[in-house]
């Protein structure tokens, strides 16, 4: 949390959580981070993107657990076959997979993660993500 002020937004991120939200989507946050992650979203400009957050401090059990995935669906009314957690990280792709939603690898060409064979879908660029809203 020391280092929440360099904390930076992506390139392209703000036009793609606003061009889902404008297809018909919805934007949701599930991080291991606390209530902090209100304040950084609020400060990069983008928190008004995102229709609810769930962060360690509201208890859930903590990721690869796909329970926090779970309860923005049971809040939402969203099914697992509609939804998807994307996520830049192997332990993000087991959380989607153990709440049964579609897990989506952000995976930028100059990234160094490495796919685990476990993603459905695998997006080098943020605005490859806008197309996943039908």
């Amino acid at each position: 949390h020391g280092r929440d002020d360099r904390i930076t937004l992506m390139s392209g991120a703000a036009d793609t959580l606003h061009g889902l939200k404008e297809g018909g989507g919805a934007n949701y946050v599930y991080t291991h981070r606390g209530n902090s992650a209100f304040t950084v979203l609020e400060r990069l400009g983008v928190l008004g993107e995102f229709d609810d957050l769930i962060t360690n401090e509201d208890g859930f059990a903590p990721k690869p657990s796909g329970d926090g995935i779970r309860e923005l669906m049971r809040r939402h009314g969203l099914e697992p076959k509609e939804s998807c957690y994307i996520g830049d990280r192997p332990m993000d792709i087991l959380c989607a997979r153990d709440a049964g939603v579609t897990a989506v690898l952000f995976r930028p060409a100059d990234g160094c993660v490495e796919p685990i064979g476990m993603e459905d879908l695998i997006v080098a660029e943020l605005s490859e993500i806008r197309s996943l809203i039908g």
